[in-house]
């Protein structure tokens, strides 16, 4: 495992490579993250008008953030809103990015996240109990 040299500053910052594939570095994490295959769908923040959404899939989710597999590039940095299902939709910021895969931070406490994500939270053993460090 090595430091991604590709990309800039900040996404070096938050990942390592692994087989190739930039990952957020365990040591960044809060909470343990649990694999799912969902459905999701990503909002643009920042846009005044209009609405911009953009379907993704969620490959694994914690209740601090979430990796995703979307086929729009999207920047390091760029405020998103996550929908997980028909659910509300998880004020998020993109923390890497690279080819058709990113992580997003959530902006919101993760007891906020747990009442959003509801009767999905349980079967996945995601409890305010399931952080790593204090």
């Amino acid at each position: 495992m090595a430091i991604s040299s590709s990309g800039d500053r900040n996404r070096a910052a938050f990942s390592t490579a692994v087989e190739g594939e930039v990952v957020p570095s365990v040591e960044q994490r809060i909470y343990n993250r649990r694999p799912v295959i969902w459905p999701g769908q990503l909002r643009l923040a920042s846009l005044k008008m209009g609405r911009h959404e953009f379907s993704c899939q969620i490959w694994n989710l914690s209740l601090n953030g979430a990796r995703l597999r979307i086929d729009v590039p999207l920047q390091a940095g760029t405020e998103v809103y996550l929908s997980v299902g028909d659910k509300a939709e998880i004020p998020s910021t993109v923390v890497w990015a690279e080819d058709n895969k990113m992580g997003v931070k959530f902006r919101m406490g993760s007891k906020e996240v747990l009442t959003l994500l509801g009767d999905q939270a349980e079967p996945l053993g995601l409890t305010p109990s399931d952080m790593i460090a204090d």
